[in-house]
């Protein structure tokens, strides 16, 4: 800490750059709490900063000490913004690595996308052993746990399954647990339970393409398929087709009424527009799989779902 507080200009980044051994960094980062006593007392630092704006001969002797806080702090702040992306972060990781862990160029594209690498070509026993050998481990797994709540929100945001819920609430259970032990052996376990998210948080981001859907109709065909595992492939592929058709026609009518969702009546003509094109003969559901309640129930799901993601139009 003292080098950081007496190194000047480009040096004070030095002692914080990856290249460093993060020891400052990765104390900080040993718990949520450690960060977060961190960034309050900083800016509590920052705010005293400037109240003796005017009494310069009072900051001057702590100038280099509050530099010193400063330069964490916004290191911290950075490292969060860049592991808000989990292709970002999965890069870095294999980076870490080099040439034994390999992606495809071509489908790096994901980083724009929002959707995740295809990482199956991942050595992740190797991945793991790098990371213990890693004298940055808190760091390591605090810009993962980022990355992987920001990717979960952006996931569930669209489409709340029951498996991308599962999904958060496991992850919400690892951030329990690293947050109760710190010590060495627990920040691997942590790594290691995080990693096998990844893992899982990536098959099922990449179902939308497997099942031959984007993600909007993937979220109705999630819907109208609640309850209903043991569908033929027949009536699978049935209900993508209802699920295509369905939110095409929906979208089209709302792009005809203005502040729909405000109104009873208009809101009323929507639901009912779903539920006629889910009991329909030829635009419906299989009528072997879905009885007139649950299909009832099926448009009550619908509706509230266009309500939450379409009420602007």
């Amino acid at each position: 800490m003292q080098q950081l507080i007496e190194a000047e200009g480009f040096d004070k980044l030095a002692q914080l750059d990856e290249h460093n051994d993060g020891s400052i960094l990765n104390a900080i980062c040993s718990t949520d709490e450690s960060r977060a006593k961190f960034n309050v007392l900083a800016r509590q630092v920052f705010n005293i900063k400037t109240s003796l704006s005017g009494y310069s001969h009072i900051a001057r002797p702590y100038d280099k000490p509050y530099r010193a806080i400063d330069a964490i702090y916004k290191q911290l702040h950075q490292r969060r913004e860049a592991s808000a992306d989990l292709n970002r972060v999965l890069f870095e990781l294999q980076r870490s690595i080099g040439d034994s862990i390999r992606v495809e160029r071509e489908r790096d594209a994901g980083a724009d996308s929002g959707q995740l690498y295809d990482i199956g070509s991942i050595d992740w026993d190797l991945l793991k052993t790098e990371f213990d050998r890693s004298p940055r481990k808190n760091v390591n797994v605090q810009d993962l746990k980022t990355a992987i709540e920001h990717q979960l929100d952006r996931m569930l945001q669209g489409n709340r399954n029951q498996k991308r819920l599962d999904l958060y609430d496991r992850y919400q259970q690892i951030v329990l647990d690293y947050n109760r032990e710190t010590d060495r052996v627990a920040i691997e376990q942590t790594f290691e339970a995080l990693i096998a998210l990844v893992r899982d948080i990536s098959e099922e981001d990449s179902r939308a393409v497997r099942e031959g859907l984007d993600d909007e109709y993937l979220a109705i065909f999630d819907l109208l398929c609640q309850g209903k595992d043991r569908l033929s492939k027949q009536s699978i592929a049935r209900v993508k087709t209802v699920a295509r058709e369905l939110l095409d026609i929906v979208r089209s009518q709302l792009a005809e009424i203005e502040g729909w969702s405000q109104k009873e009546q208009t809101r009323a003509k929507v639901c009912t527009l779903v539920r006629n094109r889910l009991y329909d003969a030829e635009t419906g559901l299989p009528e072997d799989d879905y009885c007139e309640e649950e299909i009832d129930c099926y448009t009550e799901k619908i509706f509230r779902y266009i309500q939450e993601q379409y009420s602007a139009a």
